[in-house]
């Protein structure tokens, strides 16, 4: 089944996704989780409320209840399922790819994510076969909301006043940041691409993506804001612009996070994925953090987070995974904890992510996938012979230059990310690795 990723499912609807699959979707989440309930949810994208349809009547007929949620960011459906105890949850959703996907992200109970390696391959097997038995007929339920604002207000709190620019990217944050923002009466915000639409007519709802950012950076400038926000398509990753209209890496974010949060937790683990900075595992050792390097994918770091008692988990990409939160991806206690420490230390962002800046780099590169994807991976690393390893992809150490080289796990895709100790550098690198790669 092509559509099974390594951590969620993805494909175009109709030619990949239908009703059909998605009606077994649900009858397979039900049986390989022995769930007696499953919490629904979904996106804004045009074809979810047809697919959450087909998706609840599938668990319904595998003898499950089907506890509809309606319209939610993942991080709400998080909460809520955290929450609420149920069994396990499906949120329609293709998170930050173009108009015509969509698909499914899977979680057990307590929200616990399913990656290819706890249950995907298995549910994958399930798809294909298409048998299991029918254990009864179960139940419709509209869920009780659980306040996922308050919630949030409640762990984080603001004294100071801020002014914001914020871009939902006309995905879920235009639907759960209006009521967040309320518990704040001292941020001042202005909020661009509000609406929701599932077209996504303004630009891409994928905050790494320079391109995207825009009318974020020019607002930013126009306002003489303190911060920028930037959410993808369900509100589960945020980009960050600092008040000089410059982007953040979501890296160099955590290296701010970890450096702040470590006073207060002396010792914790922080988990990160394999395309982050160098700088990063040195500022963790640096505040007295144990740095923990693993695979990149939502749900691959909320399952090392639980397995190592992370205090803090992040992706280069934008996501952010707290203890506080399950052990699962909010952005919104990220940006507010960055709001939180601009308060503490009275300075600008750029001014707090600076020591952390000092590797080149530049965005990820992609090249379309050869046939063997393998193969060039192997290629390169007899190319350069240097430090390698194969956590995720392929990660090479050249000492004064790095590279993480890996296949996408939502888009036919080879992902190349490099740093170094110097622009020259990197610039010569990388037009040495494209060549290469483009062959």
């Amino acid at each position: 089944m092509g559509v099974v990723k390594a951590y969620d499912i993805r494909g175009i609807v109709p030619h990949e996704i239908d009703q059909f699959l998605t009606h077994k979707v649900g009858k397979a989440v039900v049986s390989l989780l022995q769930a007696r309930n499953v919490l629904v949810a979904h996106d804004m994208r045009t074809s979810s409320p047809q697919m959450e349809y087909a998706l609840r009547y599938g668990i319904i007929g595998q003898g499950a209840d089907a506890l509809k949620a309606g319209l939610r960011s993942t991080p709400e459906f998080y909460h809520l399922l955290a929450t609420g105890g149920y069994d396990a949850g499906v949120i329609v959703t293709a998170s930050h790819n173009p108009k015509e996907y969509n698909g499914f992200k899977i979680c057990k109970k307590n929200a616990v994510a399913l990656s290819y390696e706890t249950g995907l391959a298995q549910l994958e097997q399930m798809l294909a076969a298409d048998s299991w038995a029918t254990t009864g007929i179960g139940k419709l339920h509209t869920v009780q909301d659980m306040p996922y604002a308050s919630f949030i207000a409640k762990h984080m709190s603001l004294t100071l006043g801020h002014r914001l620019v914020c871009d939902a990217g006309n995905g879920m944050a235009g639907h759960t940041l209006p009521t967040l923002l309320s518990q704040y009466p001292m941020v001042e915000t202005q909020c661009l691409f509000f609406d929701l639409d599932g077209t996504f007519p303004n630009h891409e709802a994928n905050p790494i993506k320079e391109e995207n950012l825009t009318a974020l950076k020019q607002a930013v400038l126009n306002t003489k804001a303190e911060l920028g926000l930037a959410f993808d398509g369900d509100a589960d990753r945020v980009g960050f612009v600092d008040e000089l209209g410059k982007a953040v890496p979501g890296d160099i974010i955590l290296c701010l996070l970890a450096t702040h949060m470590l006073k207060a937790n002396p010792g914790a683990a922080i988990v990160y994925d394999t395309r982050s900075t160098r700088a990063l595992p040195e500022a963790i050792a640096q505040a007295g953090g144990t740095p923990v390097m693993w695979k990149g994918g939502h749900s691959r770091v909320k399952t090392k987070m639980l397995e190592v008692s992370a205090l803090l988990g992040g992706e280069k990409s934008g996501h952010f995974f707290f203890r506080d939160f399950f052990s699962a991806d909010c952005p919104d206690m990220a940006w507010l904890h960055v709001l939180r420490i601009m308060e503490e230390t009275r300075q600008p962002l750029s001014a707090l992510v600076a020591p952390f800046q000092k590797y080149f780099t530049g965005e990820e590169i992609n090249f379309r996938v050869p046939s063997d994807p393998q193969e060039v991976l192997k290629m390169v690393e007899k190319r350069y012979k240097g430090k390698a390893t194969y956590l995720d992809g392929l990660s090479m150490d050249m000492g004064t230059w790095w590279f993480n080289l890996r296949t996408s796990n939502t888009e036919p895709l080879l992902r190349l990310n490099l740093e170094a100790i110097d622009k020259d550098l990197f610039e010569e690198k990388k037009q040495e690795l494209t060549a290469l790669l483009n062959q």
